[in-house]
């Protein structure tokens, strides 16, 4: 019997990717400020780092209001403030979560991936159709799925990885070409593979 989809969720995050000059300065530093960001309607979800590049960072936070977090990583103490803990070149998303998996899965591998689809809902039956048991076959399996909130048509998901090297053989299968093409992709995806600290 078909694994069901991941069950419903209705909520908002911010994934900030960035890169860090000294992991553990960095780190120090962003967990002693949830007060900060508790006044500012946000709770932390996640933090990860690359797993080609441990100074590239994946930092997620849930958010109660899009506005008032845009407005405080705009602020320039905020700015100077991530300047300071060795933040670099950060990059932000703002995600509607509409599936959200808090199942305990085995390991700490993850993939972040995003990318362009004409239509998300003709994605999103494609997906489901292909089925969430595809995917575990293939080395990974579902966590987190998501739309942009600035762009709805821009696809955010969320994979835990058992098997690294099959799910790269599927991403370059014409099987996932088809999936692709039959979905409305536009371009190619981004991938960040990190380990959840």
């Amino acid at each position: 019997m078909e694994t069901p989809p991941l069950p419903s969720a209705d909520f908002n995050v911010i994934v900030a990717r960035h890169g860090v000059k000294d992991f553990d300065k960095w780190k120090t530093v962003y967990m002693s400020s949830d007060s900060i960001r508790a006044s500012n309607g946000m709770t932390h979800l996640t933090l990860g780092r690359g797993k080609e590049d441990a100074t590239a960072l994946f930092v997620a936070n849930k958010i109660a209001d899009v506005e008032k977090t845009k407005a405080f990583f705009a602020a320039p103490e905020t700015r100077v403030r991530m300047d300071s803990a060795g933040a670099t070149n950060p990059v932000f998303h703002y995600i509607h979560i509409l599936r959200w998996d808090t199942a305990a899965v085995q390991g700490k591998d993850r993939a972040f991936i995003s990318f362009k689809v004409k239509d998300f809902d003709t994605w999103l039956k494609v997906f489901d159709e292909e089925g969430r048991d595809t995917r575990a076959s293939n080395g990974f399996g579902d966590r987190a799925i998501g739309r942009g909130i600035d762009d709805p048509n821009t696809v955010y998901l969320a994979f835990y990885i058992t098997d690294p090297a099959k799910m790269t053989a599927f991403m370059q299968s014409e099987e996932f070409k088809k999936i692709k093409a039959d979905s409305g992709f536009e371009g190619e995806p981004d991938a960040f593979m990190y380990t959840a600290e």
